[in-house]
């Protein structure tokens, strides 16, 4: 921003122009804040918590809201109740106890940065209907307000986008496709999607681990 008019100084637009800095750098911070902020709340549960967050404690409240193949709509808005699951964090814990993490971990460059947990439902039995999940950290048991993590009285939507490499998860502030989501995670296929749910446009590739047919025997 420009304080000078000409060769004329004006001191008071000064003042104008070093307030609105500070507010923009201000902003700026607590956005930064904020992204960082949802990287250490938010996480992937496939069995276990994969989470931008190496310091959450036993016992800390975890929300989990469900995706499954059952399920029809891959949206889920953050006051759909049924769709939510209380639980807590047991443990940080390996990929050897999180066997489906481990070859997603082969795939990733920011597999450094993530950390898993074991996690129980207060509910016995009810993450059993859980294929994926996007987890909420902090949410106590009990608590069922709608969820708006940025306080702007439009409730947050939850999203799972099924791609060639893997699943993509998605929040949004408020309604999908309005802008960008504040948080984005994923899980990665090692082999890509197998059978009747396998989706490509590309040219057909054999299987190698597949065996070719037995040719037919000559006619006598």
């Amino acid at each position: 921003m420009t304080c000078r008019m000409g060769r004329l100084y004006i001191p008071r637009l000064a003042d104008l122009c070093l307030a609105a800095f500070l507010l923009g750098a201000a902003a700026g911070a607590a956005s930064r804040a904020d992204e960082a902020d949802y990287k250490s709340r938010i996480g992937v549960l496939n069995d276990c918590l994969s989470i931008r967050n190496g310091a959450l404690a036993p016992g800390t409240p975890v929300t989990i809201i469900r995706f499954n193949s059952q399920e029809d709509e891959p949206f889920v808005s953050g006051d759909t109740r049924e769709r939510r699951i209380a639980a807590r964090i047991v443990a940080k814990t390996d990929t050897a106890e999180c066997p489906a993490w481990v070859e997603d971990r082969t795939l990733r460059e920011d597999s450094a940065e993530l950390s898993l947990y074991t996690i129980s439902p207060e509910i016995p039995g009810m993450l059993d209907s859980v294929e994926f999940g996007i987890g909420i950290v902090g949410i106590p048991p009990g608590d069922e307000k709608p969820i708006d993590f940025d306080s702007n009285g439009a409730v947050d939507t939850f999203a799972e986008f099924v791609t060639f490499g893997g699943l993509v998860f998605e929040v949004w502030a408020g309604k999908i496709w309005f802008g960008e989501p504040f948080w984005t995670g994923s899980w990665h296929y090692y082999h890509g999607p197998e059978g009747d749910d396998a989706d490509c446009d590309c040219d057909e590739v054999s299987d190698p681990g597949e065996a070719s047919p037995p040719a037919s025997d000559p006619a006598p």
